[in-house]
């Protein structure tokens, strides 16, 4: 990155000549300069064309004379882009670029009144605009532009609503010769245009950026994202093959490579992940050989065509999807013969000419029909380079704007010149290290775990309305539908090629099944022609084991998708890029979904049991609307090498009444006695110090009026001690405002009666003195004493929630034995499965019987695991006594139904721990 702390090394190499005084200058031949001034921190540009203010723009009627600055804040150091800036401007005055034609901070007006400012716009020879150049500083800024640019348009299309230039640029320069651009025209390719609407309904027709239906930044950015595929290049300013005034490039070199430095390892890898992430793709290992065959097409395009490039997209005026996916194919047809001898089909259209004249036939429209119908089979049905399945027009362009930006990120590497040839092993490497997460169910519910759910569920109602939704590959529908025949199955998942999975899985399973899976995210609206049937409420059942640890998830929906969630209230938006909490939101999404009197059972991280600030609420929000059924603690070898604790939680969506008689409590000022007409409870109070150990008149009486006796202080002595902690985490000692320690001053006897004497003084001498002292701390008391207060009103909400709820606990194996010792066995016992990295037979692998009737079963793994060997559950006997699942049945139908409880002791003395306890706050 340029700064002020390397910024003198920079104008040196760029060529600045050093003055006295600390002022660097460089003369450019058209006499232009630039003078950097390191005393005063000042950048200076001449000649300047003080006549256009602000808005105002020359023209060959009213041409201007040198540099038009219409806002003076890039000619200091102030901000690092100040110095990209410098950078940039020196580059197109070296390339000849005149000053006259460069203006600084352009101004934009966007609304009445309203204006904004752009970094560099550079105007034709004819003062119409060119390019405008937006700087950001090197790395993490200039990508966090781009992603935004991506995902919106941005500033860049902001600015482009209300002024036309051709050319849109983000720029950054890490040193004075290496930048990085993304050039995107804003200009329209005819023969593409035709070509994609050729077959459309009108109404179905892509947009161009002349087109009069676009009327703002947003209408802009959709021509851009869905006609022109998000199309941008890296080079077509800078490069010394291209003339001043001639933006873009046709041709490419190995000279206009550069060499793979280390700090890009990490960068790639990110941007490679953060471009599947942005377009849900979420199948990491066809990714991954995707890219394998991208670097392939890459290497052989810098050994067969060094002088003429083919691997680079060259943008929407020099180049269309055709074109660049027909040289990808030719390039891999060339790396696989050059490299591994092989031959690959590939038909080229020339063939078809070739054939006509050989034929000696007419070339006309017959030829032309022809050639179309070869397009639309060829790549409308492409089979390689597919980040997502391409069948029809649509998912063709929507594969080629993952294409592009994916084969960008090594576009304009020089691989056979790499600092670091480690590089292609460490990248991949990481890659790999992905797809074995996925395989060891980072993404997917091991089967074992997911029946031993399904086993466990109470009765439910004839034709079970049931969802997951975060449904994966359908896991938990499929296994649902074979336990339950008449059920309606429902699934959402945010990954395109996973919910196919998961509805052909569904069909598999029983093709007369009503099962419906769609593709969206769960957590946003639900699509319209899909919300009969995803009704909120509506469902009796919910299973699912959603994401969670999902940086960034509350950026990637829409503010008003958030507005029906209560949690979000406990967000700052300024974090929403970086909180994580994904899982708190997808349990209040299951409140939306279920109906009253509806299950859930949902797999969630440990931390929503024990982490604080959003997980809190979460919690509050869990005992408010739900009753608590059965917890199952699991160890952190359930999900393979995640190494993430998790749990699996029942609960019954509940409408809980219990606070009213708290409500009512606190309004009669804690007399129980006058609650006696309206509830049967009457004595709530002394179950609650009961509970929390506290003595009942005391308490009455804090509560009443905040009088707190000593034997109450002594039962609250943890929270005193961390009133008194030099870091206290809860009761942290308040300061008093100046008004009320003037009125404490004013009411002491420092405080002169007589106006004439200083009062300065005496306040001074008060404020050190004893009494002022004995004030603060008597004061920060009662403070305390109030949020003492606040906080037992809450408990004693959360145990009003609770109180008289039962929960079935089932702890398994620890990770650890009593001697610290590893605990593999009993756990591998416990679940019925362990992972294996054995390389080429990585995965699950489940405990089976090995009977002979079995032999030939045995041999795949999915057969095994319907005689995996199991304390959860038995897969040939749903109604095993012997199993845990049942034991949890029986208890969840027997606390909904409010019959006797089960006998648990037979569990008890089982390995995994469980025990039923009533529910604490």
């Amino acid at each position: 990155m340029i700064s002020e702390h390397n910024l003198k090394d920079i104008l040196n190499s760029l060529g600045f000549e050093a003055r006295k005084g600390e002022v660097f200058e460089y003369t450019y031949p058209n006499n232009a300069q630039i003078c950097v001034d390191f005393k005063h921190k000042k950048i200076a540009y001449s000649p300047l064309d003080h006549r256009f203010k602000e808005g105002d723009y020359p023209s060959n009627d009213d041409p201007s004379t040198g540099f038009i600055i219409h806002r003076n804040t890039t000619t200091n150091f102030s901000s690092n882009e100040n110095f990209v800036c410098l950078v940039a401007v020196h580059k197109l005055l070296e390339k000849g670029y005149a000053p006259k034609h460069i203006i600084l901070e352009p101004t934009f007006k966007v609304g009445h009144n309203q204006q904004v400012y752009g970094d560099i716009l550079v105007l034709n020879q004819e003062f119409n605009p060119l390019v405008l150049i937006e700087n950001k500083t090197y790395g993490n800024e200039f990508s966090k532009a781009w992603n935004a640019t991506l995902k919106n348009g941005d500033q860049l299309f902001s600015y482009y609503a209300v002024h036309k230039i051709p050319y849109l640029c983000l720029l950054t320069f890490k040193d004075a010769h290496t930048a990085d651009m993304r050039l995107i025209s804003m200009q329209d390719n005819p023969e593409h245009l035709e070509r994609l609407n050729r077959d459309c309904k009108q109404e179905d027709k892509k947009r161009g950026f002349s087109d009069p239906a676009n009327t703002n930044a947003k209408s802009y950015f959709e021509v851009w994202s869905q006609t022109y595929s998000n199309a941008f290049t890296t080079k077509g300013i800078f490069e010394e093959d291209i003339q001043a005034y001639n933006i873009g490039k046709t041709k490419y070199s190995l000279e206009d490579l550069r060499a793979v430095s280390a700090d890009q390892i990490s960068s790639i890898y990110h941007e490679f992940a953060t471009i599947l992430r942005h377009h849900s793709i979420g199948n990491y290992e066809n990714s991954f050989y995707i890219l394998v065959d991208l670097f392939l097409c890459k290497v052989i395009d810098e050994i067969k065509n060094p002088n003429d490039l083919q691997f680079t997209y060259k943008g929407v005026i020099s180049d269309n999807p055709f074109l660049y996916c027909d040289r990808l194919l030719n390039l891999y047809e060339m790396g696989i013969k050059e490299l591994f001898n092989k031959q690959v089909i590939n038909v080229k259209k020339s063939a078809i000419g070739d054939l006509f004249k050989e034929a000696q036939r007419y070339e006309g429209k017959f030829k032309e029909k022809l050639d179309d119908i070869f397009d639309q089979q060829k790549y409308f049905n492409i089979k390689k380079f597919n980040f997502i399945e391409v069948e029809n027009s649509e998912e063709f362009y929507l594969n080629f704007k993952v294409l592009v930006q994916v084969a960008g990120l090594i576009a304009d590497l020089h691989l056979s010149q790499s600092q670091n040839n480690q590089f292609l092993g460490d990248l991949f490497e990481g890659f790999l290290n992905r797809h074995i997460h996925q395989t060891e169910g980072r993404f997917f519910t091991p089967t074992p775990i997911t029946n031993f759910i399904i086993h466990s569920l109470p009765p439910l109602p004839n034709h079970p309305k049931v969802l997951d939704f975060a449904c994966g590959a359908g896991h938990f529908l499929t296994e649902f539908m074979a336990r339950h025949k008449d059920a309606k199955v429902h699934g959402i998942e945010k990954n395109k090629d996973l919910s196919k999975v998961a509805k052909l899985a569904c069909i598999f399973h029983n093709p007369k099944s009503q099962s419906q899976v769609i593709f969206q995210d769960a957590l946003d609206f639900i699509a319209p022609r899909y919300a009969k049937s995803f009704e909120l409420e509506s469902f009796d059942c919910l299973l699912s084991n959603p994401p969670y640890s999902v940086k960034g998830f509350l950026s990637t929906l829409e503010p008003s998708a958030l507005n029906p969630f209560s949690l979000k209230s406990g967000i700052d938006p300024k974090s929403y890029e970086n909180n994580n909490s994904i899982e708190c939101f997808f349990l209040e999404r299951a409140l939306h979904f279920l109906k009253k009197g509806g299950i859930c059972a949902l797999i969630l991280p440990v931390s929503v049991l024990q982490k604080g600030g959003l997980y809190e609420k979460t919690r509050a929000l869990l005992l408010e609307h739900f009753k608590l059924l059965c917890i199952v603690e699991l160890n952190s070898r359930t999900f393979g090498s995640t190494g993430t604790q998790t749990i699996i939680l029942f609960a019954q969506k509940a409408q809980k009444y219990s606070t009213d008689l708290l409500d009512a409590l606190t309004k009669a000022n804690f007399e129980e006695n006058k609650l006696e007409k309206d509830f049967k409870q009457t004595e709530f109070l002394k179950e609650y110090c009961a509970f929390r150990g506290y003595p009942y008149a005391d308490f009455k009486a804090f509560m009443t009026d905040k009088n707190l006796n000593p034997a109450l202080e002594r039962s609250f002595s943890e929270y005193f001690s961390d009133f008194e902690s030099k870091e206290p985490k809860t009761f942290k000692k308040k300061l008093p405002t100046e008004g009320l320690k003037q009125e404490w001053f004013k009411a002491s006897s420092f405080y002169a009666k007589d106006p004439k004497q200083e009062g300065k003084a005496q306040q001074n001498a008060y404020f050190k003195s004893k009494d002022y002292q004995d004030t603060l701390k008597a004061w920060q008391r009662e403070q305390a004493l109030e949020q003492m207060h606040a906080l037992e009103l809450e408990k004693m909400r959360l145990f009003a929630l609770i109180q008289g709820e039962e929960v079935l606990i089932l702890k398994s194996p620890p990770d650890k034995k009593s001697d610290n010792k590893n605990n593999k066995a009993k756990i591998v016992e416990f679940l019925g499965y362990d992972w294996s990295k054995r390389k080429g037979d990585e995965g699950i692998k489940y405990t089976s019987a090995q009977t002979e009737d079995l032999e030939s079963e045995a041999l795949g793994n999915v057969q095994s695991i319907k005689h995996i060997q199991t304390p959860l559950y038995n897969p040939q006997d749903p109604e095993d006594p012997t199993k845990l699942a049942y034991a949890f049945k029986s208890f969840m139908h027997a606390v909904r139904t409010n019959t006797p409880r089960p006998n648990l002791s037979p569990y008890r003395t089982q390995t995994p721990q469980v025990t039923n306890s009533l529910a604490r706050p």
